[in-house]
């Protein structure tokens, strides 16, 4: 039997503003959206003009801050960042941006966004800051040597560090001289609280960092795995690193 489709809408921001402002649990505004959210009587149509008008209400008229904006935004939607941090021609710190355009091919809802974020954690970093809540789900893509063994292919979710001054002080330096960093973006962007909730990291250990525009062949046989990886990270609730993480070695 065909599963039944559900009729497409588009919910109008006052009612929104009604459902989370209503002393009343059968007003009219919360029938409508648990008949959306809770029953799945209809299917929301977003697009990206429709979430900023979300975002602008739950921010000017409801006065949420970054936190519960990204809270309330997980409860309607997950919205997904896939972003690369590497370098374009060091040989196996280009595996980011390698993967990054192994994925662009593939097709995806409209509620992942793919980006290559090498170009500077403090851009980064202020690009978030004028879209706060935008991501729940931030997914890395690097090479970073970590003394693993060489080839590794690790996917874990993201603790942040104790950020003390000198550390914060010492990734805006590198990120400001140009070097592309994973853990530069991180800490910078965790500083300055514009990271999103949930952060998963994907990461090879390079076996060659030398000058050139091909990946060694171990780091290439990972491609297939990490972007199953990957995809299984971005479109499931349930996520490998909510439940540990994977790490791969020959």
């Amino acid at each position: 039997m065909p599963r039944k489709q559900r009729v497409k809408i588009v919910i109008d921001t006052n009612v929104f503003v009604g459902n989370f402002l209503a002393r009343n649990p059968r007003s009219a505004n919360r029938r409508v959206v648990r008949s959306w959210f809770i029953t799945r009587r209809f299917k929301l149509v977003l697009s990206d003009e429709i979430e900023t008008e979300y975002l602008r209400i739950f921010r000017e008229v409801l006065d949420f801050d970054s936190a519960s904006i990204s809270g309330h935004l997980g409860e309607i939607f997950l919205r997904v960042l896939i972003g690369s941090v590497g370098y374009k021609n060091l040989r196996d710190l280009s595996f980011g941006p390698l993967l990054l355009s192994c994925l662009s091919e593939l097709g995806w809802p409209d509620t992942v966004e793919l980006e290559d974020l090498s170009y500077g954690p403090i851009a980064v970093m202020q690009n978030w800051q004028d879209a706060p809540g935008r991501y729940q789900r931030a997914i890395f893509l690097s090479a970073v040597p970590r003394g693993r063994q060489p080839g590794t292919l690790e996917l874990y979710q993201w603790q942040p560090p104790e950020l003390t001054t000198d550390l914060v002080q010492e990734r805006i330096n590198e990120g400001v001289t140009g070097v592309i960093s994973l853990d530069n973006l991180l800490v910078i962007c965790q500083h300055f609280g514009v990271l999103p909730p949930e952060v998963i990291c994907v990461e090879v250990e390079p076996v060659n960092s030398e000058f050139g525009s091909e990946c060694s062949e171990a780091i290439v046989a990972r491609l297939a795995a990490a972007t199953d990886l990957v995809r299984h990270e971005a479109l499931s609730e349930q996520t490998h690193a909510a439940r540990g993480g994977v790490c791969l070695r020959d």
